[in-house]
């Protein structure tokens, strides 16, 4: 098949992949396995990002997490500044926040081959509503419906509308197999290890230690590395509510370098991870980055954990704390080589990356889907 020369738009929060663990991590996955499969990639990402070694990087202005600049601000620039190279690439693909070039292209210059991925939710979606892209058909039914995600679970005060789409079609999510090695000689300890908000169900995994006596072990940053004031709080209060429990245990990643190595040897060490979100999860990059390292995941029963563990192969699915308190002792019968196996036919990066050339040859071709 011939080769593609394919702009992708990245995000202005932090370099394209992130020193830490971070979302930014997906387009760059992304941009190495097309340009290992002999694509040309034009990058559009902020300074410090990942270069194409057939392709260019494009910088972008960052914001580094903070709000200011504001995601379209940003996103304008490379579409008024780059607007010719964009152009002539065969395809666009906008994996930013705002989708203000893809928007652009689009309502100004009438350009369609282009694919639309949403950024980890439903909020943020392209004024037109065309060829765009989700990370499961738990995410693609969340944006028909217009939730943004925290239906159906104990904040659902913080949902809401946020905007129906048409239609999307569903690229899943993945993780580098070749860095999420396996190890099958585990330790004895539970991991939680997410984003600090209390809808990725913390205080779940606490109580579960405290109920049953299970080794946990809780991964974050520091508090006073966190990278917004939410988080830091969400890992204070972790912190507060594990005090005095002597088989809970906080293990701090570096910030930069070193961060991802320390992730992964926690992870391969893991008896399973515990992912007890409170939430529609959208994907969970972690779950599958767990799966590569050959450890078992228990998850909550919701949003698109149904479309990734498959319950007593890879891990185990619960909806009561009955279901999970009894789960946690079966754990040991998930062979930790199966999900490893799992993982690279399923969510290896070059699975995702010709899912999305399969995606580009349509649009290409004049497909348009949803606008």
């Amino acid at each position: 098949m011939e080769s593609l020369g394919i702009a992708l738009i990245s995000t202005n929060t932090f370099p394209t992949p992130p020193a830490n663990y971070g979302g930014e991590v997906a387009p760059y996955h992304l941009a190495k396995s097309l340009d290992e499969m002999g694509h040309r990639v034009e990058l559009y990402a902020t300074p410090g990002s990942y270069m194409p070694p057939h392709g260019d990087l494009f910088f972008m202005r960052s914001s580094y997490g903070t709000s200011v600049p504001w995601f379209y601000e940003c996103e304008q620039e490379v579409y008024d500044q780059y607007k010719a190279k964009i152009l002539a690439a065969d395809v666009v693909h906008d994996y930013s926040h705002t989708k203000r070039v893809g928007e652009n292209l689009w309502r100004i210059d009438h350009k369609t081959n282009q694919v639309n991925t949403l950024w980890g939710s439903v909020w943020y979606h392209p004024d037109h509503g065309g060829n765009i892209i989700v990370w499961s058909e738990a995410m693609r039914q969340m944006g028909l419906k217009g939730w943004t995600g925290y239906e159906g679970g104990p904040y659902a005060h913080l949902g809401g509308k946020s905007g129906t789409i048409r239609e999307a079609h569903v690229v899943p999510g993945c993780t580098d197999t070749d860095f999420y090695t396996p190890e099958y000689d585990k330790d004895d300890y539970f991991l939680w290890y997410a984003r600090a908000h209390p809808s990725k169900g913390y205080s779940v995994a606490i109580e579960l230690a405290k109920r049953t006596g299970i080794p946990l072990k809780v991964m974050h940053l520091r508090p006073e590395h966190a990278a917004s004031p939410d988080h830091r709080q969400g890992i204070l209060h972790a912190m507060e509510l594990a005090k005095g429990v002597p088989n809970i245990e906080f293990v701090w990643l570096p910030r930069g370098k070193g961060h991802h190595e320390m992730k992964r040897q926690v992870l391969q060490k893991a008896k399973a991870l515990l992912y007890t979100i409170q939430f529609q999860e959208c994907f969970g990059l972690v779950v599958v980055e767990a799966l590569s390292c050959g450890t078992p995941v228990i998850a909550a029963n919701m949003g698109s954990m149904p479309e990734i563990v498959e319950h007593g192969r890879n891990g185990y699915l619960y909806s009561t704390w009955p279901e999970l308190e009894a789960i946690v002792p079966e754990v040991e019968k998930i062979r930790p080589e199966e999900c490893r196996r799992d993982a690279v036919v399923r969510f290896d990066r070059r699975v995702m990356a010709s899912s999305y050339v399969r995606e580009y040859r349509k649009v290409m071709a004049g497909e348009v889907w949803g606008a």
